[in-house]
């Protein structure tokens, strides 16, 4: 399972949610228009009871101008929630990438056929959850995970609780202490203490802590140490350098006497010179 698999099937099926439910709002909204229309009926049950025809064709135009764009939403919500509901039978059976936050997406889809088979997936795969299924859940994935412990759903609970015993760690922590009764979170879980969904927190408490510890450690390893300034500070030039000490240090020195020559150095003497030109030539 690949990780960009996963959220492309995130992705896909959350905007298929999205438009399930713009699909349902304009419904909503056609109706509503609709409702006005029913005006037309009585009044066409006595233009009908007068004779008059022509108001019972107005009836019949009136009805189709309204029921058109409601049929067409209708249509195109019934379309969408046959793919949700595909997506999630996939994710339910274990052929879709993702399929525990395709899961915990569905539970609030607006199609109770598709939340009862996500409730039934997330119970065959939750106590089966691994570090590789959690690494696409983000964090409004696992909110949405941490709140199926506040539903009356005692088999839901226990497979969630069997998934923090797995990888449940920092973030899961504060709900499993609460269902165990331990802190003032307790009060707003509604089965703790002794309880078969209390002793099943309680017992798996001390592995979610030791991995919430672990969890805490490696996030203090990876944390640079000091300031930061003291970093920067470290990497910055020196104060008051500029590229003239370079240049200077470079650059030949202008005071530098030039190395005397020989005829110099004998002072100018010829004869003196051709003795010593005489030597060197012997």
């Amino acid at each position: 399972m690949s990780r960009d698999g996963s959220l492309r099937s995130i992705r896909r099926f959350r905007r298929l949610r999205r438009l399930h439910r713009t699909a349902g709002c304009g419904t909503a909204c056609c109706a509503l228009q609709f409702a006005p229309v029913l005006l037309v009926v009585p009044i066409t049950i006595v233009g009908l009871a007068t004779g008059s025809w022509s108001a019972y064709s107005d009836l019949v135009v009136a009805l189709g101008a309204a029921l058109t764009p409601i049929a067409a939403f209708v249509g195109f919500r019934l379309w969408i929630g046959s793919r949700i509901w595909s997506m999630v039978r996939d994710a339910a059976e274990g052929y879709l990438e993702g399929r525990l936050p395709v899961l915990l997406d569905a539970q609030t889809v607006g199609d109770r056929h598709a939340r009862t088979a996500a409730r039934d997936g997330l119970l065959t795969w939750l106590p089966r959850a691994s570090e590789a299924d959690t690494e696409a859940m983000s964090a409004d994935h696992w909110d949405a995970l941490h709140r199926l412990l506040r539903i009356p759903d005692d088999p839901l609970r226990l497979a969630v609780l069997a998934m923090l015993e797995r990888v449940g760690g920092v973030r899961s922590l504060w709900h499993v202490e609460g269902l165990a009764g331990i802190g003032p979170q307790q009060s707003s879980c509604s089965m703790v203490g002794d309880t078969p969904l209390g002793r099943e927190a309680a017992r798996i408490l001390p592995v979610v802590r030791e991995r919430a510890r672990r969890e805490r450690e490696r996030a203090t390893l990876l944390r640079p140490g000091g300031d930061d300034a003291d970093a920067v500070a470290l990497l910055r030039p020196a104060s008051g350098t500029s590229d003239d000490g370079a240049d200077a240090l470079l650059r030949p020195s202008a005071e530098v006497a030039p190395c005397p020559s020989s005829s110099d150095a004998l002072g100018g003497d010829p004869d003196a010179q051709r003795a010593h030109t005489g030597g060197a030539g012997q």
